[in-house]
């Protein structure tokens, strides 16, 4: 088959666009992702198709690989011809997901025929041999050494997933053998007759059990039929013991209600003497807690211990502030600027005279006392101080008007805040013996003594209402003294003051008797219940609860029973025993018929391997020798292949392993093999043309060109298309 041309509509990262194929050798040149692979998948999925998108699938198959981003026409046309000269053509176009919603047409000599696997048809192989054997890169092309020719049949044509080679069952299968009946050491089947025979010994120990069953059975009945009368006797003994323990009870009781002559509280009296024991533990605190002020408190009644104004001290300097307070709401005036300064004040011109007669007047009326002159003197002394004090009155007058008059123009508010000061000074010292003061002024230190006096009064009302608290107290703890006693005496109880301690003694007395009172009722309640229990209606006419023969007989039906469980749960094990001693005995024929199996599987295939050889080699051998010749003067060497596909060469008359080869003679040697591996396994059928994708990476620049003309060779005989992606390696 050759392979004419195609048009790609849109694949991958290829548009509209057209390839032609030479129907020898065609090189394609191309950059990394100019699309070389991609048409390769192209040429395989139009003679196979592509695979469905499986919804939630892991992997990333090629229909959602080389779908064009943009939308299209996915898919496009392919050109060939057959052996036989018939001219076909392929049309797909590819649904993104479905592969059953592709659209494929296919033409022979331009007449449509019905074909829907045109690979398979036309090759006789499935998709993943058609991949294995075309399409060959310079990873495939790298002979394993130790294959052998099955081996390699099968790794070249095998489609089944997880295909083992001849070699590796035949070895699976021999490990299998050995690990039933191995050479050497215990296997499987060593194991199961060991469990078989293990199983044996304890289904007879099982049927030895349970022949032993009688005898230990009546042995224990004996033994229970003895113990049940040492029994009896040690019941009644407990039954004696329950019944003095009820009489010792009732003598407690009766001690206990002797207390208790006069009769029992009741629930209310107890009740209400607790309520009077924690009353009087409140009006206990009350009593003996002493007044405790405060620290300002105390402050407060030091500082007014000895002087604390009265009330007429306390109504004067309320006066004061008074006046001081309708002084501050006055608006005091403010001077003018626009006034002139007053003119200076004038002295009156007959002030000098008046006061020149005035002293003579004076002098005059020392002169006449002096002389006796008593009466004269005094008049006109008395004239002339008049005088004398008239005229100076007269002129300091003068003087202070004027300079009111001036300070009424220059300062109008001095006046006011001069009297306002005045009244501060005041209240300042009404203020001051009770040693009040304040920077903030005498008002201040006023509110200071006031707030003062408030707590001081409030301290001596607390004092008071505390001592008249204290002295309720302890009248009403006296009263409560006296029922308290009264009704502890009446039980016996010396109470004292200790009256919580005397209530616990009183409920601890009534406890006991409480309590005295359940165990005579309960051992009485125990003594007939053990008795009905027991069965106690006669006594043992003789015998005694002989505590060691009984601990002796408990011992030995202890032991009896402990053997008669162990053998009737061997014995029970016997029929499980039975059916496993019978599946073991299976599983050691099943053993044995598998090892035979194995054995006779591992023969057989080794016979069929040995078979499969003798039928292929020839043929394959046949084919690789068509590509010695050429393959002979690219190494210059003679190169040769054993049955089991392994190159060797001669070289000095002496033949080598192709390990010696270098990389680059291997791969080509390798692409000899694998082109006759083709050619047989295409024999009869069309022959595709071989794929290489850049195979001779590994050569070096003599090398290739020797390569190369190989390859042209071989095209003489087969298409071959050989991508690259390096201008040097192109064909």
């Amino acid at each position: 088959m050759k392979l004419i041309s195609c048009h790609i509509n849109r694949f991958g990262a290829i548009s509209d666009k057209d390839f032609a194929f030479d129907r020898t050798l065609t090189g394609i040149l191309g950059e990394n992702g100019a699309g070389k692979s991609t048409l390769a998948a192209f040429l395989s999925a139009m003679f196979y198709g592509l695979k469905a998108v499986r919804k939630g699938g892991a992997t990333f198959n090629d229909r959602e690989h080389f779908r064009p981003f943009g939308g299209g026409s996915f898919g496009g046309t392919l050109l060939f011809e057959s052996d036989a000269g018939d001219k076909y053509r392929i049309e797909r176009i590819f649904d993104e997901k479905s592969a059953a919603n592709d659209k494929l047409t296919v033409y022979k000599n331009d007449v449509q025929i019905p074909c829907e696997k045109p690979g398979e048809d036309l090759f006789g192989v499935d998709e993943d041999a058609f991949s294995r054997t075309v399409f060959l890169s310079a990873d495939t092309l790298d002979p394993e050494p130790g294959q052998t020719i099955a081996d390699r049949l099968c790794e070249t044509v095998s489609t089944a997933p997880g295909s083992v080679p001849a070699k590796k069952a035949v070895e699976a299968l021999d490990a299998a053998a050995r690990k039933i009946v191995p050479a050497r050491g215990n296997g499987e089947l060593y194991r199961a007759q060991e469990e078989a025979q293990q199983i044996e010994t304890e289904l007879r120990a099982a049927q030895a059990a349970a022949s032993a069953l009688p005898a230990l059975k009546d042995e224990y009945r004996k033994t229970e039929a003895e113990t049940k009368i040492l029994n009896a006797c040690k019941l009644w003994a407990s039954y004696d013991d329950l019944q003095a323990r009820a009489q010792e009870a009732e003598k407690r009781l009766a001690a206990t209600n002797a207390r208790f002559a006069n009769g029992v509280p009741d629930d209310a009296a107890i009740t209400e003497t607790e309520s009077k024991i924690a009353r009087r533990e409140r009006l206990t605190r009350d009593a003996e807690t002493p007044f405790a002020p405060t620290s300002r408190q105390t402050e407060l009644a030091a500082k007014f211990e000895f002087k604390r104004p009265d009330g007429a001290a306390l109504s004067e300097m309320e006066s004061k502030a008074r006046l001081i307070r309708e002084a501050q709401a006055v608006t005091i005036p403010v001077a003018d600027p626009q006034n002139p300064s007053p003119e200076k004040p004038k002295s009156a011109g007959w002030l000098f005279p008046v006061a020149a007669i005035g002293g003579l007047l004076f002098l005059a009326g020392l002169i006449f006392l002096i002389l006796s002159m008593t009466v004269p003197g005094a008049i006109l002394l008395g004239v002339g101080v008049f005088d004398l004090g008239a005229a100076a009155f007269i002129m300091i007058q003068g003087k202070v008007t004027a300079l009111e008059k001036t300070i009424a123009i220059t300062d109008p508010g001095g006046a006011e805040r001069a009297r306002r000061m005045q009244l501060d000074a005041d209240l300042s010292a009404l203020l001051a013996p009770y040693g009040y003061a304040s920077p903030d002024g005498a008002l201040a230190a006023f509110a200071d003594l006031k707030r003062d006096l408030f707590d001081l009064a409030a301290l001596e009302k607390e004092k008071a209402v505390a001592a008249d608290r204290c002295a309720a107290a302890r009248k009403q703890l006296a009263e409560l003294d006296a029922e308290l006693v009264a009704f502890f005496t009446e039980y016996g109880i010396d109470s004292k003051t200790e009256y919580r301690a005397a209530m616990n003694a009183l409920l601890d007395l009534l406890r006991g008797r409480e309590s005295a009172s359940r165990e005579v009722e309960k051992a009485k309640f125990f003594a007939a219940t053990f008795a009905e229990k027991q069965g106690l209606t006669e006594r043992p006419e003789s015998g005694s609860a002989d505590p060691e023969k009984l601990a002796e007989l408990a011992e030995r039906g202890k032991q009896l029973l402990v053997r008669i469980h162990a053998a009737e749960k061997t014995a029970n094990e016997a029929p499980e025993l039975e059916e496993r001693l019978a599946a073991a005995e299976e599983r050691v024929l099943e053993l044995r018929g598998r090892h035979a199996r194995l054995v006779a599987a591992r023969d057989l295939l080794a016979q069929a391997q040995e078979n499969l050889v003798r039928r292929y080699v020839d043929p394959v051998k046949d084919a690789f020798v068509q590509y010695a010749d050429a393959l002979a003067s690219f190494l210059g060497k003679s190169v040769s292949l054993d049955p089991q596909f392994n190159l060797s060469y001669e070289e000095a008359g002496a033949m080598h392993s192709y390990r010696h080869l270098s990389d680059g003679e291997k791969t080509v040697a390798a692409l000899c093999l694998r082109m006759a591996l083709a050619d047989n396994l295409y024999a009869g059928k069309e022959q595709p043309p071989l794929i290489l994708d850049d195979p001779l990476v590994h050569l070096d620049a003599e090398n290739l060109t020797r390569a190369v003309a190989l390859l042209r060779e071989v095209a003489k005989r087969r298409q071959i298309l050989c991508l690259t992606c390096h201008p040097s390696r192109a064909v």
